[in-house]
């Protein structure tokens, strides 16, 4: 079976590492498991064998096929034939997500995990390791908006890098293994966290102008005068500020442009 390059396929071959996503998961036998992408197979197998009931969403209906026969005897895995991106994640029991992501997808499936955060216990993802050094970050060139949503609402721990040779096809960068599990008594609304996020990404528009150019163009315009009652510096860069800094700027912004 030939991975198919429109999927950004590349199976996950490595026992080493399978075992090693198996120990830190810690799955127990009353876990729901949810698999996002779970190629041919190797890792759902070994998941299988610890707990209670596994989902596996796959969008290539060659590799469902193919799944649906080597989990035929194994009546607590089901391999759904899905759209990652448009799963109904919200509308399922609550469950533990572990998904290798696809580089092209890996912002917007995450941004679909959030949203269902109130179902899903924690995740274990897979990515590019450049990506995933971008979502930990938090501070300097590499953070961005997304690396402000994870450290206001998730614990986030970089857990182990994965070879390129652990793949076939091998791909030319190398991925690591983050878990991500969201912080206790967050009080968020949808409304909260839809405007929150707007202004990051107002923040974050042209990574290489100021705060102040960012803002001076939008509804939300803030004068020096206005940055400077928040004792935040408006010549810095968006990846200058800390997570408190945007609840401020937020707060502000919230309260006199309502």
């Amino acid at each position: 079976m030939k991975a198919k390059k429109h999927f950004s396929q590349n199976f996950l071959q490595d026992d080493e590492i399978i075992q090693r996503i198996v120990q830190v998961m810690a799955v127990q036998k009353n876990d729901r498991l949810l698999e996002v992408g779970p190629g041919k197979g190797a890792l759902t197998h070994k998941l299988s064998l610890q707990c209670e009931q596994l989902i596996a969403l796959e969008i290539d209906q060659q590799l469902v096929t193919f799944l649906t026969q080597q989990f035929a005897t194994i009546k607590h895995v089901h391999i759904e034939h899905q759209d990652a991106l448009s799963f109904a994640y919200n509308q399922q029991k609550p469950f533990r997500l572990v998904s290798n992501l696809p580089y092209h997808l890996s912002t917007a499936l995450i941004r679909r995990f959030i949203s269902a955060r109130e179902n899903i216990v924690d995740m274990h993802l897979m990515m590019q390791k450049e990506v995933a050094d971008r979502l930990l970050c938090c501070y300097g060139k590499s953070r961005g908006w997304l690396s402000v949503i994870i450290e206001l609402l998730c614990d986030a721990e970089h857990l182990f890098d994965v070879p390129a040779e652990s793949f076939y096809p091998v791909p030319k960068v190398k991925s690591s293994v983050i878990r991500l599990a969201w912080k206790k008594d967050q009080n968020f609304s949808v409304a909260w966290l839809a405007s929150f996020e707007k202004m990051l990404m107002q923040a974050f528009g042209h990574k290489r102008k100021t705060l102040l150019n960012n803002f001076s163009h939008s509804s939300w315009t803030l004068k020096k005068e206005d940055w400077q009652k928040m004792n935040i510096d408006y010549s810095q860069r968006a990846e200058q500020l800390s997570l408190e800094d945007y609840l401020i700027l937020h707060n502000n912004l919230v309260s006199t442009h309502p």
